[in-house]
């Protein structure tokens, strides 16, 4: 990978959260002060983030088998509606409870198509708890902040990417190696992979912010976390529309990719059909 490790991930994903300040620099989009507790909690919020996107990343450099994360990352579906109802007391319908059940035995079956063969999978799961914890109370604590501040939607992104991209910088204090080492590897593979590095933190970003927004509008935190579950069937879909434009590129990478996706396909299909049944659900 272009990355060396978890740091690399933390610390470039911390610059690019800052990026969206840049909007309000250039009066593009509003920001007004909603309180010192609003702005703390959407300050926190960005920490907790970065602090999944840590777990994640040293989770990639414990295990590469992204079955075996995708299928934990899932976990986040149901302990959003958990925490919910703890933190902040969102009260959901038996019918939206089952509809998120339904999903995330979608979900888990989508990541189980293949073989497990992770080595150390108790230290993998454990490493990974880290991630979906932190995302899961990353989830909560923005509903909570949109809650109380309304239609204010960028005042409190423009804090959360404040507290993601402070937070990220904070931890490079627990980094082995040194700083000015560490800037020099991040710029040396910046350069030499500028396209791949650019267009991936920029995706990233731009995940962030519709996750966010899906938050700041939806009736609960809960249903954003099932429709993200719902990512893979996108994956899979869109993977056949991207093959025909790589035959004209390059045929034999459309080859591997096709192939790719052709494995365990029926099993795929079947849980694309719970996943949207769960979703189906929860919408009405």
């Amino acid at each position: 990978g272009v990355y060396e490790d978890e740091w690399d991930g933390v610390i470039t994903n911390a610059v690019f959260q800052a990026l969206p300040w840049l909007l309000l620099i250039f009066g593009l989009v509003p920001f007004i002060y909603p309180g010192a507790q609003n702005a703390a909690l959407a300050f926190v919020g960005g920490g907790f983030l970065t602090l999944a996107f840590f777990f994640y990343f040293k989770t990639l450099f414990t295990s590469n088998d992204v079955v075996v994360i995708g299928a934990l990352w899932k976990l986040s579906v149901p302990l959003v509606p958990f925490l919910a109802w703890l933190l902040i007391d969102e009260q959901l319908t038996f019918k939206n409870y089952a509809g998120i059940t339904l999903a995330f035995i979608g979900a888990t079956v989508f990541a189980f198509h293949e073989k497990i063969k992770t080595r150390n999978f108790a230290r993998v799961v454990v490493i990974m708890s880290g991630a979906i914890f932190f995302l899961s109370l990353s989830m909560v604590t923005q509903a909570a902040v949109y809650r109380s501040i309304g239609d204010n939607f960028w005042t409190g992104f423009l804090l959360f990417s404040a507290g993601a991209t402070v937070t990220g910088l904070l931890m490079t204090l627990f980094d082995r190696k040194r700083i000015k080492n560490r800037i020099s590897h991040l710029y040396q593979i910046s350069r030499t992979y500028f396209f791949v590095f650019f267009l991936a933190e920029s995706f990233n970003l731009i995940a962030v912010l519709s996750s966010q927004r899906a938050i700041d509008l939806s009736p609960a935190v809960s249903f954003v976390a099932v429709i993200e579950s719902a990512v893979p069937i996108f994956v899979l879909f869109l993977s056949f529309f991207v093959v025909p434009i790589l035959v004209w590129l390059d045929k034999n990478k459309a080859q591997r990719i096709y192939q790719q996706q052709m494995v365990g396909f029926m099993t795929k299909v079947f849980a694309c059909c719970i996943i949207a049944g769960g979703i189906y659900m929860i919408s009405k």
